[in-house]
């Protein structure tokens, strides 16, 4: 090789070694001013207390909204009269009692979602040190089913609630969401008198690992494969189009079939109706 090469590859080479340099400066740099993440800041007592009492301030709200509207039913039972027809007068009172026994049944609920939420706001003020929040009401959770199922009157109804809501605290990843918020959620999702499991309520919430979480919405059963094709960019097959009739159409399909071969003088007599007597059956 001449020496003029050698030169030259030895340049090439030492100007890739130099942009290699910076690239890496580069990327040193910029790895240096990202900060590892973190678990959100533990809030204060006096944040927690407060969106406790929130919750609180919106459940009221709810029942005497649903007060009112018992209310406004109640008034209804004045308008029907038994003097009209007796079926019709019958599924007027139906219909009204079964409209005030789910709004009752609603109002029941949120009773016992605030009370559960009155009794979190007394542990949470009086006991709470600054520990890990989810650790804490994790433990201070399932000592209130306990509570409950201790009572001396006899169990309620909050115990299977507060069991199953310390499980799934205790199942979410920490590091990444409100533990407030998760309480909250569960509480709506799984209601408080008829509570539905921690498994139900991750799976239709997250999709769940140590470091991330992704919400989805789960679909039914009956539904699931649908708009498959579209994501595949395939085409389901298409009906093969029907040949359009017409009043000819008749005519034409008689045209193109063969001629039935000429029957014999005795056969045609005989449909006719004209006596044969020696006409072939």
């Amino acid at each position: 090789m001449k020496f003029s090469e050698r030169n030259s590859t030895a340049q090439r080479t030492t100007r890739i070694a130099a942009a290699m340099a910076s690239i890496i400066s580069v990327l040193v740099g910029t790895l240096a001013l990202i900060e590892p993440t973190s678990a959100s800041p533990q809030p204060t007592k006096a944040d927690v207390v407060e969106r406790l009492r929130t919750m609180q301030l919106k459940l009221t709200q709810e029942i005497g909204t649903l007060e009112n509207s018992t209310k406004k039913r109640l008034n209804e039972s004045t308008t029907i009269s038994l003097k009209e027809d007796a079926n019709i007068s019958t599924r007027k009172i139906t219909r009204l009692a079964d409209q005030i026994a789910d709004i009752d049944k609603k109002r029941t609920e949120l009773l016992a979602r605030r009370d559960f939420v009155d009794q979190l706001v007394l542990q949470v003020d009086s006991k709470w040190q600054g520990q890990a929040l989810h650790k804490f009401l994790e433990h201070t959770i399932l000592d209130m089913s306990l509570t409950d199922l201790t009572n001396p009157q006899g169990s309620g109804d909050l115990w299977r609630f507060c069991t199953f809501l310390s499980i799934a605290i205790r199942e979410v990843p920490t590091g990444r969401d409100d533990v407030i918020g998760i309480l909250e959620d569960y509480m709506n999702f799984a209601s408080v008198l008829n509570p539905k499991t921690p498994a139900e309520f991750l799976a239709g919430r997250d999709y769940t690992n140590p470091t991330s979480s992704v919400s989805v919405k789960p679909a039914a059963r009956e539904h699931l494969g649908d708009n498959l094709e579209e994501k595949l960019g395939l085409q389901s097959e298409k009906p093969k189009p029907t040949r359009a009739t017409s009043p000819n159409s008749d005519i034409e399909l008689r045209l193109r079939l063969p001629l039935a071969p000429p029957m014999d003088a005795k056969m045609t007599c005989a449909t006719v109706g004209q006596p044969a007597p020696d006409c072939k059956k």
